[in-house]
């Protein structure tokens, strides 16, 4: 494709452009502007509509109907900018941008959700609250362990 066709091109789309969507809804969808270069020098606009018939499966068989406005675009003369000049036009100020925040994303329902990192926890120096129960079943734990460590105590020999 020609890089002048690509331009117009951009210049048409950015001025039909609405919502992207990631999947589409096919009795949501009614209307189609269809642009197609058939030489050199001519552009077809065509409009149509979509006309939804019944096929033998779940997805409906679709049809497009010209309903117009259509019109042939003849390319006579153009003069398009330098790459620079047009590079600095084209430049998206960076209050429009704003700022990429890290760690900050969005769920379906529009709430924000943040992520932190933190480092590792060492939960044997969590202070809980300390019930009797809880230091009388301690004290029995720790009697059994050195019950337990002393019935199998090796004692080791250096020659």
């Amino acid at each position: 494709m020609n890089e002048r066709f690509e331009l117009i091109g951009n210049l048409i789309v950015d001025f039909f452009r609405g919502v992207e969507l990631k999947k589409v809804n096919l009795a949501g969808l009614d209307h189609v502007i269809v642009l197609s270069v058939v030489n050199e020098t001519k552009i077809l606009f065509r409009h149509y509509g979509i006309v939804l018939k019944k096929s033998g499966t779940k997805v409906p068989r679709v049809e497009l109907e010209e309903i117009g406005p259509h019109f042939d675009l003849t390319l006579r003369r153009e003069q398009m900018a330098p790459e620079s000049v047009r590079r600095v036009a084209l430049r998206v100020p960076q209050e429009v941008r704003g700022k990429k925040r890290k760690n900050v994303t969005t769920n379906v329902f529009g709430e924000q959700i943040g992520r932190i990192h933190m480092p590792r926890q060492d939960l044997g120096t969590l202070r809980t609250n300390i019930t009797k129960q809880d230091t009388k079943r301690r004290k029995k734990a720790s009697a059994q362990q050195t019950k337990i460590s002393s019935e199998f105590s090796v004692d080791v020999v250096f020659i």
